[in-house]
């Protein structure tokens, strides 16, 4: 985790850049009044919370998800070799 001031940040935005989509870790950029703080995250971080806000909103989704995870820590499941679409017809 960094945590930089924003007049920092503006002088050195592209090592930011690059640094939060190198390490996966959150910028916190603060203000002097604290009031319009922020932080950074890279896109491939940003898109992974959406996909989970957006799996999680349905509730059927997210029961569906708890169930699977429930069965793969327990050992209940399936496991194939998929090297094309057609071998998932088969399962």
């Amino acid at each position: 985790m960094q945590i930089t001031t924003f007049s920092n940040f503006r002088a050195h935005l592209k090592q930011y850049l690059i640094d939060a989509n190198t390490n996966y870790e959150p910028i916190f950029i603060t203000t002097t009044d604290g009031k319009r703080d922020g932080v950074l995250i890279s896109k491939d971080v940003y898109d992974n919370m959406i996909e989970k806000l957006y799996i999680r909103a349905s509730e059927v989704n997210s029961k569906q998800l708890d169930k699977s995870i429930q069965n793969m820590e327990s050992g209940n499941y399936h496991k194939a070799e998929i090297k094309s679409w057609e071998d998932l017809r088969h399962l």
